[in-house]
């Protein structure tokens, strides 16, 4: 999954949210929870949470019917390149991490296919800025197949850069493209916003970039993005050749450009939006097709695509990343391991919390922010808290370190940021320490209780080894007596069993049942009479 990330993620330091306009549109990553129970019982349950963050691409509203267009003296005629194989990969719901390394891992499964053709079949209503335009960069640089981005229906704001990034666009004819309008959550009032001049002329610059790359309109692009944009035909009156631009463009452009017809969908306060007859007409897209069929049909594919969809995979990846449930993870995680702890040896306790941590940790993977480094920090942190439970007993640098490095493990892993650079990125740091704070409470919560009732609690009884009662101290203690020579403290032998604390030792050629004194002593270990009390004998490592 490292080199999975390396090659189809374009790492950024913005984090971003999901504004309340998406709700309307019933994202489908819920519709997939509801689609793949079975995922979701592995986990048992799944919730909604709010996603913290900053700058988001969506759509404000239902836009008009109106159209986009494809690259600058490109014919929307031209006879397609004969191909033979495809690829069709779903690409739905609100754009968002999850949803972004969801298109990776397909992106890779994809590759290894070999095929002609990569169809991205985009139906969303946006989402993050930052993972919509890493998105299209990737796609954009693509050289193992042609990409198309195919839109039966909507392809608003992240989703339409998205589908800027693919070599060709082809939309039904009431399929809708654009309204790619920026904006933020603005932490002191809670309410969403667009972003500032300064802050939009970045994005506008990547997205006519990315339009050029891909032989369409910057200007039209942009007017996606920028509502205050205007737009006219030119045509220049030496080549005859015609280009959608700003006034600002035109002027760069020279005194040879002269102004033509305006673009309505760009007048003033107006978000760029347009259906598929208008895109094809102002060439941002590159043709109509009413069906996955026709798109096949188009490029003379008589195979049936491969076609890769959301699974149980995916739905299980997305429960797993939800905080409630990392909090859950981690909690019975610890729980775990303080019962592992409580009662050495590879049991119940050490089998769970592998299990959880395990689990915890896969998710984080295939959720692209966690690698190598975490899992590694992680098991440091173990070695270190057992360092100082079994060989240096107390509470000192060691069990520190153990914990710190614990926690930041879980901490990077659960973010694609080390240092935070901005408040959205801030604000998932504090998401990420609150779960951590909050499990580390419940699980001091949930030891002390045990650590008091351990033995008394159904299921952990059996891992608790009591003392020795008095009627089999008493026959270990007549045991003892009946040689010739009487068992004394500072005799000797070894452990014949673990003592946990209590258990059974072999001492002057006897079998005596014995408790350890402090620690937990293995088998075959020398021990040392320490103490006789009545029925009971005290031993101690020799």
């Amino acid at each position: 999954m490292a080199t999975l990330r390396k090659r189809y993620a374009m790492h950024e330091s913005a984090r971003q949210i999901q504004p309340s306009e998406c709700d309307s549109d019933a994202p489908a990553p819920w519709r997939r929870l509801a689609a793949s129970w079975p995922a979701i019982a592995i986990v048992l349950l799944s919730t909604a949470t709010a996603l913290l963050g900053g700058t988001t691409l969506l759509a404000d509203e239902a836009p008009p019917n109106v159209g986009n267009p494809p690259a600058a003296g490109e014919q929307n005629d031209a006879e397609p390149p004969k191909l033979t194989k495809a690829v069709v990969i779903r690409f739905e719901g609100v754009i968002d991490a999850i949803l972004e390394q969801y298109l990776y891992r397909k992106l890779a499964a994809a590759e290894e296919l070999k095929p002609d053709l990569l169809v991205i079949e985009i139906e969303s209503p946006g989402g993050e800025a930052g993972a919509s335009f890493r998105i299209a960069e990737t796609l954009r640089d693509i050289k193992w197949a042609r990409t198309v981005a195919y839109i039966p229906k909507t392809a608003y704001s992240g989703a339409a850069v998205v589908a800027v990034g693919c070599d060709e666009i082809l939309m039904s004819p009431t399929g809708q493209l654009g309204d790619v309008g920026v904006i933020f959550l603005d932490e002191e009032s809670m309410v969403m916003r667009y972003v500032e001049e300064k802050t939009l002329s970045a994005w506008t610059s990547k997205i006519r970039d990315l339009a050029e790359s891909k032989g369409r309109s910057p200007a039209l692009a942009e007017a996606m993005m920028d509502r205050k944009k205007e737009i006219h035909s030119y045509r220049n009156t030496r080549t005859g050749e015609e280009r959608y631009m700003t006034d600002a463009d035109a002027k760069a452009a020279g005194a040879e450009w002269t102004q033509g017809a305006f673009v309505a969908e760009t007048a003033k306060d107006r978000f760029l939006t347009v259906a598929g007859k208008r895109a094809v007409e102002l060439k941002l897209a590159d043709g109509l097709v009413d069906s996955r069929a026709a798109t096949m049909e188009r490029f003379g594919i008589d195979d049936p695509p491969t076609v890769m969809l959301w699974t149980g995979v995916d739905t299980t990846v997305l429960v797993l990343n939800q905080p409630w449930v990392t909090g859950l993870l981690i909690v019975v995680g610890l729980i775990a391991l303080y019962i592992e702890f409580s009662a050495p040896g590879i049991g119940i306790g050490g089998l769970v919390a592998g299990l959880c941590f395990v689990l915890f940790f896969w998710s984080r993977f295939m959720g692209g922010t966690a690698e190598w480094l975490e899992v590694i920090l992680f098991l440091a942190g173990v070695v270190f808290l057992g360092v100082e439970l079994f060989v240096l007993p107390g509470f000192g640098i060691a069990g520190l370190t153990g914990l710190l490095l614990m926690v930041a493990s879980v901490v990077l892993a659960s973010q694609n940021f080390v240092l935070p650079e901005s408040e959205s990125q801030m604000g998932a740091l504090k998401t990420n320490l609150m779960v951590v704070a909050l499990s580390g409470v419940g699980f001091l919560g949930a030891a002390m209780v045990m650590s008091r009732y351990f033995g008394m609690i159904p299921v952990l009884r059996g891992l608790k080894l009591e003392p020795p009662s008095a009627s089999s101290a008493t026959a270990a203690l007549t045991a003892a007596t009946s040689y010739d020579v009487p068992l004394v403290v500072g005799a000797t032998g070894e452990a014949h069993t673990a003592l946990r604390p209590g258990g059974k030792a072999k001492i002057d050629g006897r079998l005596v049942d014995v408790v350890a004194d402090s620690t937990f002593i293995d088998r075959g270990q020398r021990v040392e009479v320490a103490e006789i009390a009545g029925t009971r004998v005290v031993v101690r490592e020799a």
